[in-house]
């Protein structure tokens, strides 16, 4: 039976460790024990329950009682979630981390990181793949260029590492640390001050580049955003995933066009999306072939969600089915 360790009066916490999740039951136990095992600062743990169907919430108020658990009695996405965790949270420093990861090593030195290095608003740490490799987890804007080049070069084949953008390339995570444009939401840690200064997550933006968006927002107030190479910490659904499923597709293709909306002119947005419309429905008709010559539903199925997401992307709405 897992104990839950009781949390320290809030005036003394320094951590706020905000988690958000849905239907994330299995993963629960090793991402809080791991938590638990690597913090030795004053801290709290919040979980934000999206509506979770899987006894989630009954879980953790069972087997967790010194967690906060907040029920949101809806699924807010991750951006809303987060901040409704923020909302509720007394430390000094937050760490916003996924609920499917499981931390490695001691989370106190990225705080010291943050106290050391004042100019830094907001600072991620080394994600890993369920079999110990690299995940990327952070980078440099996608301006339209790098966005293009993204979805022309698949992550996912290691034959064409040498054609990957560098931060998707393992040697960028073995520096100590180095100022970067954004990091993964999936771990990152912020000063209270600045997510108040910043306002927090858009909670417009649903899921995917809301962490994009935000590391842009602390770096338009003139403070740094930084990646420290330590603080290792598994992902597993990030690493295990084979691909976009449709929704996510579709949702990843609203945020590009948000983030497209608030951040550039017309005719930049116009552009990016269509040459990336021409990029999806390249993909869309290899997909299609590579179904049809191998009989394989699977990339029939990608040839679809690639061909109606290139419409979305230049204003013409399809419906994922």
């Amino acid at each position: 039976m897992v104990k839950s360790t009781a949390q320290p009066e809030k005036e003394s916490v320094v951590l706020s460790v905000i988690i958000v999740n849905y239907n994330g039951l299995k993963f629960l136990d090793s991402c809080l024990d791991s938590i638990q095992r690597n913090l030795s600062l004053s801290h709290e743990i919040i979980v934000v329950d999206n509506d979770s169907t899987d006894g989630s919430v009954e879980y953790l108020r069972e087997r967790w009682p010194g967690v906060i658990t907040i029920k949101s009695g809806e699924n807010l996405g991750f951006a809303k979630g987060n901040n409704l965790g923020v909302s509720s949270a007394s430390g000094t420093f937050y760490l916003l981390i996924n609920n499917d990861t499981e931390v490695r090593e001691s989370l106190d030195p990225i705080v010291g990181y943050l106290e050391q290095n004042q100019q830094v608003g907001l600072v991620g740490g080394r994600l890993r793949n369920p079999d110990g490799t690299i995940q990327p987890s952070a980078g440099y804007d996608h301006t339209m260029g790098r966005l293009w080049f993204t979805w022309m070069v698949p992550a996912h084949l290691p034959f064409l590492n040498g054609w990957q953008l560098f931060e998707n390339r393992p040697q960028f995570y073995d520096q100590t640390h180095h100022e970067v444009d954004w990091v993964s939401g999936a771990f990152m840690c912020i000063r209270k001050s600045i997510w108040n200064e910043v306002g927090g997550f858009d909670p417009d933006i649903f899921m995917y580049v809301e962490d994009e968006d935000l590391c842009c927002r602390i770096r338009s107030l003139g403070y740094n955003v930084a990646f420290y190479a330590g603080c290792d910490t598994t992902h597993f659904e990030g690493g295990g995933a084979k691909g976009l499923s449709a929704h996510a597709l579709s949702a990843t293709v609203d945020s590009y066009r948000l983030l497209l909306k608030k951040r550039s002119g017309t005719l930049y947005r116009a552009i990016t999306c269509t040459g990336l419309a021409a990029i999806f429905m390249i993909r869309a008709c290899l997909y299609r072939l590579t179904g049809i010559l191998r009989s394989d539903g699977v990339n029939k199925n990608k040839a679809k969600f690639f061909f109606l997401n290139a419409k979305r992307l230049v204003g013409f709405e399809g419906k994922i089915v």
